[in-house]
C-alpha cells in the first residue's frame, strides 16, 4: 500500500517524507498528499510480524498514532489499509481484530473523526474485517 500512495502521490511525497524517516514503530506522521485527491497522508510504522518484537503492541500503537495525528490535523474522515499484512505478513484475522478494537476503543477520544474507511485490495480481506466489525458490533461491550 505504501508503494502505491507514494507512487500516486508523485515524486514530492518521497521527498518530503525523508525528513521524517525512519518514524520509529508504533508511531505516525501526516505529510501533505502532493498530487492525491486527498489533502493529507498519514504514515504509520507497525512491526513487522516474523521479525520484529511485540508486533501485536506495534500494530495497535500505530493505529492509536493515526487517530492521534489525524484529530491534530483537523481531519474528519480518513482511509486506513490493513496494516501490515502484505509483504510484512501481518496475519489478516489478527490484523482485523486490532484495527478494528483500536477504532473501536479510541472513538470516544476522536468523536471529530466522522469516518474512518477500511480500505483492503481483496474480497477475501474484506470479508476479514467485515466479519470481525459485525461480531464486534453484535457483542455486548
Amino acid at each position: 500500500m505504501s508503494g502505491a500512495t507514494h507512487l500516486a502521490a508523485g515524486p514530492e511525497l518521497e521527498q518530503y517524507c525523508r525528513r521524517h524517516s525512519p518514524i520509529s514503530l508504533g508511531e505516525a506522521v501526516v505529510t501533505p498528499g502532493f498530487e492525491l485527491p486527498n489533502p493529507f497522508v498519514i504514515h504509520a510504522r507497525a512491526a513487522r510480524f516474523i521479525n520484529d518484537d511485540l508486533p501485536e503492541k506495534y500494530l495497535d500503537l500505530a493505529v492509536a498514532q493515526a487517530l492521534r495525528v489525524a484529530k491534530e490535523a483537523g481531519i474528519k474522515s480518513m482511509a486506513m489499509p490493513a496494516i501490515e499484512t502484505g509483504v510484512f505478513k501481518f496475519p489478516p484475522e489478527l490484523s482485523a481484530e486490532i484495527i478494528i478494537n483500536g477504532l473501536l476503543n479510541r472513538s470516544e477520544d476522536s468523536p471529530e473523526i466522522h469516518l474512518v474507511r477500511i480500505c483492503v485490495g481483496a474480497q477475501e480481506m474484506k470479508a476479514v474485517f467485515a466479519s470481525t466489525f459485525a461480531a464486534k458490533i453484535s457483542s455486548p461491550a
